[in-house]
């Protein structure tokens, strides 16, 4: 298999898809905001949960995914994984779809990732509630 240009093949996929990213992304943030205002209120000390808030006002899923994804223990202990898991990898998803961090990365490849998105949500995060 040969390796990609992943910067150019992000800024193709990015450009052919940013109606659907911005729609994942909406998705994900107000996701996150449920998590923060229930679960996460009792699982994260004051700090994180205001980084938390901070990159959602800012629109930096990156960063978001990045605070949370580190309170896994946290999260899982206080109030079960579902939801929390169910977010975090659609959340991954989405940032392997778009980002240019693997090599091998094919333009099906990121489009089937986008697709994960929504549907990791609606399986789980659905059931979790």
């Amino acid at each position: 298999m040969q390796k990609l240009n992943q910067q150019h093949e992000m800024q193709v996929f990015n450009q052919q898809n940013a109606v659907r990213i911005a729609a994942a992304e909406e998705v994900l943030f107000a996701k996150a905001k449920e998590l923060l205002e229930g679960e996460a209120q009792k699982a994260l000390q004051r700090g994180t949960l205001q980084a938390a808030a901070d990159a959602i006002a800012r629109k930096q899923l990156s960063r978001l995914h990045s605070i949370l994804r580190y309170r896994a223990v946290e999260m899982c202990a206080a109030c079960g994984s579902d939801r929390y898991w169910a977010w975090i990898d659609a959340t991954g998803q989405l940032l392997d779809a778009t980002g240019c961090q693997w090599p091998y990365l094919t333009q099906e490849d990121r489009t089937r990732y986008l697709s994960w998105v929504q549907i990791t949500l609606d399986e789980r995060w659905q059931c979790a509630a």
